[in-house]
């Protein structure tokens, strides 16, 4: 029996940004995400209205950060950053 290999598609951050720890969940939407399946880490970019963050979700412990909202060009910028991990 061949074994089937199947390629990740998900966006793999290689360094994280400055993060604020969120005790309660403000509803949002979420704009783009990285791969939530192959790390104990995920990143999603996210709108609150007119404001835009990139929030971080840590799977063991549990738990929730988020940078400052901001502009969407600012959020934009440490986003892309944060994917090709050069984020600041």
């Amino acid at each position: 029996m061949v074994a089937r290999i199947v390629d990740c598609p998900g966006k793999h951050p290689r360094e994280p940004l400055t993060w604020y720890r969120l005790d309660e969940l403000d509803p949002c939407r979420v704009l783009d995400a990285s791969c939530w399946r192959c790390g104990p880490v995920s990143y999603e970019l996210v709108s609150y209205g007119g404001a835009y963050a990139v929030r971080r979700t840590d799977r063991k412990p549990r738990a929730v950060f988020a940078t400052p909202r901001v502009r969407r060009t600012q959020a934009d910028e440490w986003w892309h950053a944060l994917m090709l991990g050069a984020a600041t």
